[in-house]
């Protein structure tokens, strides 16, 4: 991997990208079809994120890596019990049971959901990869705070980015013990807007709106005012409308 030491010392983004493009697109006499997705699936899952680079560097390689894989067949972050969980909400949130779905009339229907499901499913293995293989040093704090709310929340899933773009607005958005970023580029204006990780580590919700009451300064998974089960639903409902979003925009880039 001369090619990839040169390029990544000199820092150059771009000529990264067309590196990892030609691993998973190289079909000539020089490597194995087989061995071409192999060394891209392991660039895929093992890639972290290196000090050298940038957040924006990282987190565009992982994408541009992942498209790559499925460009040539593969299928980047799927996991059949994701899958599963996925499909299960899609189905319910259509009406289709058992019977309905061997109506041959609700195969079109069947189908999107499936289409929905691969891609959200996709979406959020991914989101989990960036956050996982992000630099620990910078971030690991922020994963510390996302497990800490998951088992204090008794396993549901607050906190959790559903997409890509959100885990990177919290990478982002997050600051260190000392108050600075935990990432070098600068932040634009409005950017992470919304994200309840700052300073010390702990969560400000002063200027965030509850999506259980409506009003401002506290997180649904606060709330007072909302029982657990109509928490359950709104945040189940918050979550298929962003694995929708994902879908679609995962299915018109690959259309």
């Amino acid at each position: 991997m001369a090619a990839y030491d040169q390029i990544h010392k000199d820092r150059d983004a771009i000529e990264l990208l067309k590196l990892v493009r030609g691993i998973a697109q190289k079909h000539d006499d020089t490597m194995h079809p087989t061995m071409a997705a192999v060394k891209t699936d392991i660039f895929f899952y093992t890639g972290v994120q290196t000090k050298k680079q940038t957040l924006k560097e990282f987190y565009e390689l992982f994408k541009a890596t992942g498209k790559s894989i499925d460009a040539t067949g593969g299928s980047a972050g799927y996991h059949p019990k994701l899958y599963a969980k996925h499909l299960a909400v899609f189905y319910a949130a259509s009406g289709l049971d058992d019977d309905k779905m061997k109506d041959p009339t609700m195969e079109k229907l069947v189908n999107g959901c499936k289409a929905k499901a691969l891609a959200s499913s996709k979406e959020e293995y991914q989101v989990f990869m960036l956050l996982a293989l992000a630099d620990g040093d910078h971030y690991g704090d922020i994963l510390n705070n996302l497990h800490n709310r998951y088992i204090t929340s008794g396993g549901k899933d607050y906190g959790y980015p559903a997409t890509l773009s959100s885990a990177l607005n919290i990478l982002q958005s997050y600051r260190t013990k000392s108050g600075g970023s935990a990432h070098r580029e600068p932040r634009k204006d409005g950017e992470g807007a919304g994200v309840a990780f700052v300073q010390q580590g702990k969560a400000d919700h002063s200027d965030m709106d509850c999506f259980g009451c409506g009003e401002k300064g506290h997180v649904l998974a606060d709330c007072g005012k909302v029982g657990d089960a109509e928490k359950k639903k709104k945040i189940m409902k918050a979550k298929r409308d962003e694995w929708s979003s994902a879908s679609s925009d995962c299915c018109q880039h690959q259309c």
